[in-house]
């Protein structure tokens, strides 16, 4: 559920972690200063949910984890990033280890397997499939 305070709270807490100031924050979000300080304040006691998207995306977190508190999911802009700067060859030999590591049954547990299967979807959704050859 929606609350007020520990939305600000998840803000201000996102803010420090950065070391960002609010005037950082602003020209980041492109929201002015006066706004965010309302924001921030409390003054304004129900922010545009377009406000709330910039800050999420100056802060690198979704809009759901600023509102509700949902923690977001670890690693995988860290895992998309690192998979597109390979080349093909390289992006289908890590579609291929994460196959056979999920075929193993040896690393799997339910939020891992489904993961990396997650992952594997939305990496050939954005890069198209990738085809092994086993050898």
């Amino acid at each position: 559920m929606y609350n007020l305070e520990e939305m600000i709270n998840r803000i201000k807490a996102l803010k420090k972690a950065q070391k960002l100031s609010n005037d950082a924050l602003s020209a980041l979000s492109g929201i002015p200063k006066g706004t965010l300080a309302k924001i921030l304040g409390s003054e304004t006691k129900d922010p545009q949910i377009s406000n709330i998207i910039k800050i999420a995306q100056a802060l690198g977190v979704s809009a759901d984890f600023i509102i509700f508190g949902k923690e977001e999911p670890k690693h995988d802009d860290d895992f998309l990033n690192m998979f597109s700067s390979l080349n093909a060859d390289g992006q289908s030999k890590v579609i291929e280890y994460m196959r056979d590591l999920i075929n193993s049954g040896n690393y799997r547990s339910s939020s891992i397997a489904a993961d990396a299967a997650s992952v594997i979807v939305e990496g050939e959704k954005i890069f198209g499939t990738v085809h092994t050859e086993s050898k």
